[in-house]
């Protein structure tokens, strides 16, 4: 289920693929001959795509998905094709050991990203309103210079990264190139908002900087040099004037001016300031850690909490119990904060207070399967007074809670093939949009043109977990053919 954008949140989240997800989980836990290298991967601004539902609402909702380089829309209600519309790039591109495909829907728009091309289409028609395709020399595309590799959509403009780290910028409206001079070699992560671009990257030197772009023109605001206690690099949220930047320390700073407001430090050590939301005037922040154990060792457990500072003071209010971190789904209009374990055996959900950070209340799921390498969260979507729970135990089962107690209150099996393994889904009237798949052909190497996941499409009542439609999307290519989540959108 599609996670819900938290306040003022900028970013929507950008495609996914099972082989994407396998890939970060590796970064994630590694082997390096006997030993795993375990982190949490940082986020570069609330909320990435992953997993967990928005709050319903009674605004119609359709779907939007890509594949096979084809735009579609099709009708929540039962699952027809409104329309489609079918993207072409100035260049092929090279998708052997890797594809990209973009979606993103704001304020009836649609942005489709490919390697070469980005579009924007009128989501109520699927028209064309504008098309941008970059214009590259022979020894650019030698270079492998120019392809696009993400896309950040804000309030009046587009920022694009490329491979070699260089980035660009587009007018929203005609789709017409802003500046295409900044160049982050160094890797980053970039965080838009108010037409502004805040970059979070090493310097030359390894210095860890903080940079504020005028995203009209380009050109640096200000810049602000980070102390770094560790070796994290993390993301860099904005909420209401002011920027955090995460990692150790964790700083707010002015939007306007950069200038430094409050800092919180962890002790030295792989413990760092990770993702974060902001609600009610209160920062939620989890911690995570780039460790390196032994294999089969346990990873500590108090690498991982959640704390809760005073958003214009950074005063700390209280801190979780070691062993978890927050998810984003907003229950008990506001009142609790939803916490779920990390690297325990055992999952488990908890409703803390949100003024104080005691425990309201538990659910415990027991051991969760895997269909990936690595640890798995259920997918979980809230409304004011319920909270739905689909995991990835056989036979699928959606599991209702009352949001204020904990309570269970009703299941539903749903008519899921158990040979199909979940991949992102989301959430919206009484409506469970699920997007299934199941592996076909050889076992996946790269280069290989024979495996295959076939997709699906489900349309499930939460009421009863009946099936108001199904669609199918077919088997692609693994690795070679993108395809992306699921967006919901009028």
């Amino acid at each position: 289920m599609e996670k819900q954008d938290p306040p003022s949140s900028q970013r929507k989240a950008s495609f996914v693929r099972p082989w994407s997800i396998v890939a970060a989980l590796l970064m994630v836990s590694f082997v390096i001959g006997s030993w795993v290298v375990a982190s949490q991967m940082a986020r570069k601004q609330p909320p990435p795509a992953g997993g967990r539902a928005a709050m319903p609402n009674e605004t119609p909702k359709d779907v939007y998905t890509a594949y096979k380089d084809v735009v579609y829309k099709l009708s929540g209600r039962d699952g027809s094709v409104i329309w489609k519309f079918a993207l072409k790039q100035a260049y092929k591109p090279d998708r052997i050991i890797g594809s990209y495909l973009q979606l993103d829907v704001t304020n009836d728009v649609v942005y489709a990203a490919i390697e070469y091309g980005i579009y924007a289409l009128r989501g109520s028609s699927g028209k064309e309103i504008w098309h941008y395709s970059p214009k590259l020399t022979p020894a650019e595309l030698a270079q492998d210079r120019g392809r696009i590799g993400e896309i950040f959509i804000d309030k009046s403009l587009m920022y694009l990264q490329l491979t070699r780290g260089d980035m660009a910028a587009l007018d929203l409206r005609d789709g017409s190139l802003q500046w295409s001079h900044l160049s982050f070699p160094n890797g980053g992560s970039f965080s838009p908002s108010d037409d502004a671009l805040y970059v979070s990257e090493f310097s030359g030197k390894g210095v860890p900087m903080l940079h504020a772009i005028d995203g009209r023109t380009g050109k640096e605001r200000w810049h602000f040099e980070r102390q770094l206690l560790n070796t994290s690099l993390s993301a860099t949220f904005i909420f209401d004037g002011i920027v955090y930047s995460s990692g150790n320390p964790l700083y707010a700073l002015d939007a306007r001016t950069g200038k430094q407001l409050w800092e919180q430090r962890l002790l030295n050590g792989p413990v760092y300031f990770d993702d974060l939301q902001l609600r009610n005037g209160v920062l939620y922040v989890n911690t995570s850690a780039i460790i390196a154990v032994e294999g089969g060792q346990a990873i500590p457990l108090d690498y991982f909490r959640v704390f809760a500072f005073d958003a214009q003071t950074g005063k700390q209010l209280w801190e979780s119990k070691p062993g978890y971190s927050f998810r984003d789904e907003v229950i008990d209009g506001g009142k609790s904060i939803l916490v779920e374990t990390v690297v325990q055996e055992e999952y488990s959900l908890q409703a803390l207070d949100a003024k104080t950070g005691t425990l309201r209340w538990q659910i415990s799921l027991g051991v969760l399967a895997c269909n990936i390498p690595g640890p798995c969260s259920p997918q979980i979507g809230a409304s004011e007074s319920h909270l739905y729970v689909l995991t990835c135990k056989q036979p699928y089962t959606l599991q209702v809670f009352d949001a204020r107690t904990g309570k269970p209150m009703e299941q539903h099996p749903i008519a899921i093939p158990v040979k199909e393994g979940f991949d992102l889904s989301a959430l919206s009237n009484g409506v469970l949009y699920v997007c299934s798949s199941v592996h076909e052909g050889d076992p996946y190497s790269s280069g290989s043109s024979t495996s295959f996941t076939h997709y699906f499409i489900y349309a499930i009542r939460l009421a009863n977990g009946a099936t108001n439609w199904k669609y199918d999307i077919g088997s692609l290519l693994d690795v070679q053919v993108p395809i992306t989540e699921l967006l919901l959108a009028p």
